[in-house]
């Protein structure tokens, strides 16, 4: 179940929120622009595979959480 603040920012910036990252930071590690990183909190939707085990490697344990509640709820019926 969503916590408040998946609620609140989506998954993909809550898991990189909870990883203590802001969105500058985040884009150079993973190596995209930061309003490619805004558009794709915005619309998670769209993420690629490729970049969403990407950011599943960049997070720490809670942001891997996130991502995986995030993953899963696609196969609950």
């Amino acid at each position: 179940m969503p916590d408040f603040a998946q609620e609140k920012y989506g998954p993909l910036a809550s898991a990189r929120k909870s990883s203590l990252m802001t969105q500058e930071e985040f884009a150079k590690r993973i190596e995209l622009s930061v309003p490619k990183i805004r558009r794709l909190e915005q619309h998670p939707e769209k993420v690629t595979l490729e970049t969403l085990g990407k950011w599943y490697q960049l997070m720490r344990v809670d942001g891997k959480v996130i991502l995986e509640q995030y993953v899963n709820s696609f196969f609950v019926a």
